[in-house]
């Protein structure tokens, strides 16, 4: 289980999500913000991605085990998923993230 710490703040989720110069990087299952205007690491996961609660929590904390490797001191990132991503096993959110967040693109 990822550390608390690495939660992004409430004030720090709508200053990531109004930042115009933060790096945003998408695939077919998720989109990621990523932004030097906070710290921490935010997952989103509409009701149209996965009906049942129990399903978009078990997304959340699957994607957090994910990023929580590539979460710094220096910035924010904010994790959406898309439809047909709570569908995905848990060895495909990685490769996917994974794929997405490579030093080379960030």
């Amino acid at each position: 289980m990822p550390n608390r710490r690495i939660h992004l703040s409430r004030p720090d989720f709508t200053a990531v999500s109004s930042d115009r110069a933060a790096q945003r990087l998408t695939s077919s299952h998720f989109s990621i913000t990523i932004s030097s205007k906070g710290i921490g690491v935010a997952v989103v996961v509409s009701k149209k991605v996965a009906k049942s609660s129990v399903s978009r929590h078990l997304l959340k904390r699957r994607v957090r085990e994910v990023v929580a490797p590539f979460s710094t001191d220096k910035r924010a990132l904010i994790v959406y998923a898309r439809p047909g991503a709570a569908a995905l096993p848990f060895s495909e959110i990685t490769t996917e993230i994974h794929a997405l967040l490579q030093p080379s693109q960030i």
